[in-house]
């Protein structure tokens, strides 16, 4: 078992590695067989680091997931970079899905009906 963040990370087949956000955080996030899944975090509100996860990519990151599992809120600035990071993806033929989304978060994403851009999972 790991510790990044306070979370417990608990994959032991799985490579872990942790990706630098800022000075104060890291964003753990987990590559295998091409697919890089982030463990998104919120600190003061906000979800850290999704301004910075386009440079944390790897060429061969050819799928990308956000778990939200811990997201409880999202801003207007989260979704907007949500959305530049979704375009990215389709640029460089990447495919991106976000994952264990809460009904409260689901139901941001039917609002804004951006529920049609993305890929969300349960």
């Amino acid at each position: 078992m790991m510790r990044s963040a306070g979370l417990a990370v608990d994959r032991p087949a799985v490579h872990a590695v942790h990706c630098l956000v800022d000075d104060l955080s890291m964003l753990p996030c987990e590559r295998e067989s091409g697919r890089v899944t982030f463990r998104c975090i919120c600190q003061n509100g906000y979800v850290v680091g999704l301004g910075e996860l386009r440079s944390d990519l790897r060429p061969e990151d050819r799928a990308i997931v956000l778990d939200l599992g811990q997201i409880t809120i999202l801003r207007s600035g989260d979704l907007s970079l949500l959305v530049e990071l979704q375009r990215h993806a389709r640029a460089t033929q990447r495919s991106m899905e976000l994952a264990a989304v809460g009904s409260d978060i689901r139901k941001i994403f039917t609002i804004t009906r951006l529920d049609r851009l993305f890929t969300l999972s349960n």
